[in-house]
C-alpha cells in the first residue's frame, strides 16, 4: 500500500518522518511550505496518489483531513492531544500530550530508543528530557556513540537551520541524512551553512526582540518576517517578561497571512478550539497558541484575542 508522510519542519517533525519510513510504515515525505499549517490544493493533489497518509507532528484544519479523505486514510502523530474535530472521517489521531512526537512513536512503533527518538525530544523539551523514565538507557545509548548533550545541542541547530528559511529541499536532505544515521557532526554536509544560519537568526531575533512594545499587562511586536522565527520568539518574550501576556504578529513570512503566536497568562484552549473549529489553522495547548489568518481577518481576530485575555 502507498504511503507517505506530511511531516512539520523542525526536528521533531523530521525525525519522526525518519521512524516511520525507516519502521516500514511510510515510502516517503512531504513537507509544505514553512507555515503553511494548511495543504494548498496543488499539495492535496500530490497527496492524493498515496492511499495512506501519515500527518506527524502537526495538525492541519478538518476540512483538509476531510479533502485527503477522498482518496487516501488519514493517521495522526503529534504530541499535543488538542486538535481538530475528526468525527465521522477515516482518520486515526494517535495525539496525547509527551515528550514529543517522537516520543509517541517511539512507543506506537515498538521500537527501542535511538538518536531519531532522542532528537526529536531534545528540540522539544531541552534538558528535560533527562526527567524521561528512559533517560538511563538514552545515556546509556548516546555514550556508546559518543553524543553527549552538547552535540545533541549542535545537531538539533543543525537540523532545524533550513526551516528558519524556507529551505525545504534540505529538509528533505535531512530527513535522508537521518535515515541513513548521519549524525556525526564532523560529517554531515552544508555544516557551516547551517549553522550560518543559525547565527543570523540569533541576530535578527535579538533585532526583533529589542523593538517590542509593553502596554501594561501586554508584550506586542509586529514584524515583516524575514525568518521564520515566530516560536522562537515567544519563547524569548516569555522569557524576558514572565508576567505579560505576548502577543507576535509575523505579517511578512507567508504571503497574503499573518502568523499569530501568543503566550497568556490565561488558559487557551477555548480560544483554540473556536478557531480550529471555524477551520483555521490553529494549534497549541495550555497557555500558548499560534494561529494563521489572512491579511483581511487580522483586526478581527486580534481583537478577539486580546478580548479574551482581558487586554484592550
Amino acid at each position: 500500500m502507498s504511503s507517505v508522510v506530511v511531516a512539520n519542519w523542525d526536528v521533531d517533525g523530521q525525525a519522526s518522518a525518519s521512524m516511520l519510513i525507516r519502521s516500514g510504515f511510510a515510502e516517503t515525505v512531504f513537507f509544505p511550505s514553512v507555515g503553511f499549517y494548511w495543504l494548498e490544493d496543488e499539495w492535496i493533489d500530490i497527496l492524493s496518489q498515496y492511499e495512506h497518509i501519515y500527518i506527524v507532528d502537526m495538525h492541519i484544519p478538518r476540512v483538509d483531513v476531510k479533502r485527503l479523505n477522498t482518496t487516501s486514510y488519514v493517521t495522526i502523530f503529534d504530541d499535543s492531544r488538542l486538535h481538530p474535530d475528526y468525527s465521522n472521517l477515516n482518520v486515526t489521531c494517535v495525539c496525547s500530550n509527551r515528550f514529543s512526537t517522537t516520543y509517541i512513536l517511539m512507543d506506537y512503533l515498538g521500537i527501542e530508543p535511538d538518536v531519531d527518538a532522542i532528537l526529536g525530544m531534545y528540540n522539544d523539551v531541552g534538558d528535560n528530557i533527562l526527567t524521561s523514565e528512559y533517560w538511563d538507557i538514552f545515556s546509556k545509548y548516546l555514550d556508546n556513540l559518543d553524543i553527549t548533550l552538547e552535540n545533541l545541542s549542535q545537531l538539533k541547530e543543525y537540523f532545524n537551520a533550513p526551516y528558519y528559511v524556507n529551505d525545504v529541499s534540505s529538509l528533505y536532505r535531512n530527513v535522508k541524512l537521518l535515515i541513513n544515521r548521519s549524525y556525526r557532526l564532523d560529517s554531515l554536509p552544508y555544516f557551516d551553512k547551517m549553522f550560518r544560519i543559525i547565527e543570523d537568526r540569533d541576530r535578527y531575533l535579538k533585532e526583533l526582540v529589542d523593538n517590542v512594545s509593553i502596554d501594561g499587562g501586554l508584550a506586542m511586536l509586529e514584524y515583516d518576517g524575514k525568518m521564520y522565527v515566530i516560536v522562537d520568539l515567544v519563547r524569548e518574550l516569555a522569557r524576558r517578561y514572565p508576567d505579560k501576556n505576548i502577543l507576535v504578529a509575523d505579517k511578512g513570512f507567508i504571503p497574503g497571512c499573518i502568523s499569530i503566536a501568543v503566550k497568556s497568562n490565561r488558559y487557551l484552549e477555548p480560544l483554540i478550539k473556536r478557531f480550529m473549529e471555524r477551520d483555521l489553522p490553529a494549534g497549541g495547548e495550555g497557555y500558548f497558541m499560534g494561529v494563521v489568518v489572512p491579511k483581511s481577518e487580522y483586526g478581527q481576530i486580534y481583537e478577539e484575542i486580546t478580548r479574551y485575555i482581558n487586554i484592550g
